[in-house]
């Protein structure tokens, strides 16, 4: 049996409903083939010309022979230009706004107020900063305050201070 024998023997095992047995170009995938041969002789261009017309119509999936197009080399187009403001993990603006008073029903006054780096308290056991926060524990809050924490008053924002330095 040749090697063009032995591929187009390989093709008859692959399953149209698979994706990982197609190539995104609907082109039969190199690995599968070498799965199905049980070689890994075969190269890429030894699969396209045994089997030139053979795709996967991805909208039915059934087998389709490729368009006259297919084989044409594609035109290279820019990619798009980058938002003039990137987004970035830290950009807050979505956050004022959603929070923004006029634009939302606030539940109950201050649980919805948006705050940037603002030493709150946490009322009740809440989760933030990749920790569980007790009540009483105190840190730095970046958004809408949550209906477990509140605000640091004075007070607490002194207590805070010294136990960090004595800390």
């Amino acid at each position: 049996m040749s090697l063009k024998d032995a591929i187009k023997e390989a093709a008859k095992g692959l399953d149209h409903k698979k994706v990982d047995d197609w190539q995104e170009d609907g082109r039969p995938s190199l690995k599968r083939i070498h799965q199905l041969a049980k070689t890994t002789a075969i190269t890429q261009e030894q699969l396209d010309d045994a089997l030139p017309d053979l795709r996967r119509n991805q909208t039915s999936g059934e087998y389709a022979s490729p368009s006259p197009d297919a084989a044409k080399p594609k035109a290279q187009t820019k990619p798009a230009a980058a938002p003039a403001k990137a987004k970035t993990a830290t950009d807050t603006d979505a956050i004022k706004r959603a929070s923004d008073p006029e634009e939302s029903e606030p539940t109950s006054g201050e649980d919805q107020k948006f705050v940037e780096n603002t030493l709150v308290i946490a009322t009740e056991t809440g989760y933030y900063g990749s920790k569980l926060r007790e009540p009483g524990e105190s840190f730095y809050f970046t958004g809408r305050l949550g209906s477990w924490m509140k605000k640091a008053d004075a007070g607490e924002r002194k207590a805070h201070q010294d136990e960090r330095a004595n800390g």
